[in-house]
């Protein structure tokens, strides 16, 4: 999946939060969890239309582990 590919989903989705009335902070944090979602999807070999609920508990996990070890937990 490229950065091409990604803009795919983004610039939508930017779009629909401005338009909501998100501040900038909020749209950039959200963008920011999608982009890394995206990204472990390319790790993973999987397109978005492959996404089913197990492979977001996956993400979630995988998120939280980067946290720990980010924070010194273990």
């Amino acid at each position: 999946m490229s950065e091409f590919n990604n803009k795919r989903w983004l610039q939508p989705f930017e779009e629909h939060l401005a338009e909501q009335g998100y501040k900038a902070v909020t749209i950039k944090r959200r963008l920011s969890t999608c982009e890394q979602f995206l990204l472990f999807l390319q790790e993973k070999g999987l397109a978005i239309e492959q996404v089913v609920p197990p492979i977001l508990d996956a993400f979630m996990q995988h998120q939280v582990q980067r946290y720990h070890q980010r924070n010194g937990h273990e």
